[in-house]
């Protein structure tokens, strides 16, 4: 599954939010890679996937950070350019009839809304890297450490929402380290192990 601190949703409306610092990727000489840090609420039944976050990685060598927003499995690049340092908060807020996506540059104050007008079930939230990515589709990138924080679950803290820590492995090799929870319940870390 996803590397993250995720939770079960219960019912038509449900909501993933996360804040973060923007990571300087390190790139090998050709090297193509990505993971996204946001967001995602997903449906494991009917295969689709909501989410908004940045996408970090490298391509041919060159390290790239985008901005994307994903409505039932449909990505939108959005019209902020993202750069390490930078502090973001996503969320992912779906209710019956309506989907909300939110990617908010805070550092550079642009926060950008993607709406439309359609609410499936989830029934897996998910907020850290790789929210709506699975896994194998591209190496994970050497990111580094990212502090996960202000992370919420149906409005509930991680903690109180019963969240569980996910690894990213692909098969055996364990790839993206994710951390233990602080005592508010609401912050943890992800630690890049092996592309």
């Amino acid at each position: 599954g996803p590397a993250a601190h995720a939770g079960g949703t219960a019912g038509p409306s449900s909501s993933a939010a996360t804040t973060f610092t923007v990571p300087t990727i390190t790139c090998g000489a050709s090297e193509t890679s990505g993971v996204i840090a946001g967001s995602g609420i997903f449906s494991s039944v009917s295969n689709w996937v909501s989410a908004g976050g940045i996408v970090v990685g490298c391509d041919s060598g060159a390290p790239v950070y985008a901005a994307e927003a994903v409505i039932n499995n449909d990505p939108s690049v959005l019209d902020l350019s993202p750069a390490p340092g930078d502090t973001v908060s996503t969320s992912v807020v779906i209710v019956p009839g309506s989907t909300q996506v939110v990617v908010d540059d805070v550092t550079q104050d642009v926060s950008l809304t993607t709406t439309a007008a359609v609410g499936m079930v989830g029934t897996y939230i998910s907020n850290g890297i790789d929210a709506e990515r699975a896994p194998g589709v591209l190496p994970v990138p050497n990111f580094g450490v990212m502090t996960f924080s202000n992370t919420s679950i149906n409005g509930l803290t991680v903690k109180k929402a019963h969240g569980k820590p996910i690894n990213r492995k692909a098969g055996s090799v364990l790839q993206i380290k994710t951390g233990k929870l602080n005592k508010a319940g609401n912050q943890y870390t992800e630690t890049f192990i092996h592309s």
